[in-house]
């Protein structure tokens, strides 16, 4: 079994980059970083999960839910929101080329 301070000595940079020792920036992009990495396994499910029901809207009969999606997508915090979470996370929410794509035409 390997020395209990031998696998300290090696986390102890990552620790310090994590706590801002080495500057906030260092950190900010460190824990940018380890989000982005523990995210990933997830976003591919939850993106087709949202693309799914996102075709199911566009398909349906009804025409007031296609024009609360576009209303919703449209909207600037959205957009903004969107942005910042793909920024962050590579988690890509629908937009409005997204909801063009699986809108039939007509």
């Amino acid at each position: 079994m390997d020395d209990p301070t031998s696998l300290l000595a090696a986390v102890l940079p990552l620790i310090d980059t994590l706590s801002g020792e080495h500057g906030k920036l260092s950190a900010a992009v460190a824990w940018i970083g380890g989000v982005k990495t523990i995210v990933m396994p997830f976003a591919n499910v939850m993106q087709a999960k949202i693309t799914e029901a996102l075709t199911d809207v566009a398909r349906s009969p009804e025409r007031d839910d296609d024009a609360l999606v576009e209303k919703v997508l449209a909207n600037r915090v959205y957009r903004i929101f969107a942005f910042t979470i793909k920024w962050l996370t590579s988690f890509k929410l629908p937009t409005m080329e997204s909801w063009r794509a699986v809108k039939p035409p007509g």
